[in-house]
């Protein structure tokens, strides 16, 4: 994984703004150049954040992150979206990855986040994984016309280092 850099930020914003992924996303985000700069600024001054570029045979596709990271606590958020569509039966096969980098190289104890309720086929692949639901928030996030729950997730580390068949997807991550 490559460190986010802002030679990225154009194809980052570019991204973001396609419905297939903005439709997932908990923000909204504005198609400003000006804004993305501003957005990366404060996320690169923050210890609390860091993001990645998923490159699959040196090819740019995706986007992973940390957030909320409580180094105390051990435990942070996580998210990702694969931005280039040719790639998107690949979204699945990442995680695995980040999971392996946030409890055997940092050792964290916990995952949390927080997914769209009308996004089954990632609440699938969380449960496939490992995750529970702890919560939710009712009709908080406007997509559309219509008011989203927002389900509340979790993974231990305990319960993901069980999963002996995800134990070999190791990825190297830029610092």
């Amino acid at each position: 994984m490559v460190r986010l850099r802002e030679e990225h930020l154009e194809m980052l914003l570019n991204w973001r703004t396609q419905d297939f992924v903005s439709k997932y996303m908990l923000t909204k985000v504005d198609n400003s150049m000006e804004n993305q700069l501003k957005w990366f600024s404060s996320i690169s001054s923050s210890d609390q954040y860091r993001y990645w570029v998923i490159e699959y045979k040196s090819v740019p596709i995706g986007v992973v992150n940390l957030a909320e990271i409580d180094l105390l606590n051990l435990k942070c958020n996580a998210g990702y979206y694969i931005g280039d569509e040719n790639y998107k039966s690949l979204g699945a096969v990442i995680l695995p990855y980040l999971y392996n980098y946030i409890f055997k190289n940092l050792g964290f104890r916990k995952v949390f986040g927080s997914v769209l309720s009308d996004n089954k086929s990632i609440l699938q692949i969380h449960n496939i994984h490992g995750y529970r639901t702890i919560g939710y928030y009712e009709k908080h996030v406007k997509k559309g016309n219509e008011f989203l729950d927002i389900i509340l997730i979790e993974l231990m580390a305990d319960v993901w280092l069980t999963k002996r068949k995800y134990s070999t997807c190791l990825a190297e991550w830029e610092d």
